[in-house]
């Protein structure tokens, strides 16, 4: 590492508030990360570029799924 650059996150490490945030800070492309007791969380980066369509397929698919399956009662 060069000297003087701020180390990037890396989900794991264990880092004082203080460090965690100066790294947050210096690393803008990170949009969620979060220090829990002295561990850094940071979720999977989504891989799909248009990841809600196949989701909303999926609901949609279901959904009618449901509706043409729905036993009646009474």
């Amino acid at each position: 590492m060069a000297k003087g650059r701020i180390p990037e996150l890396v989900a794991g490490d264990r880092l004082t508030r203080d460090e965690f945030e100066r790294r947050y800070e210096a690393m803008p492309r990170v949009h969620k990360a979060e220090l829990i007791e002295g561990v850094v969380y940071m979720p999977s980066p989504v891989r799909q570029r248009l990841h809600s369509r196949p989701h909303s397929d999926v609901v949609t698919w279901l959904g009618y799924y449901k509706a043409g399956t729905r036993r009646r009662h009474g």
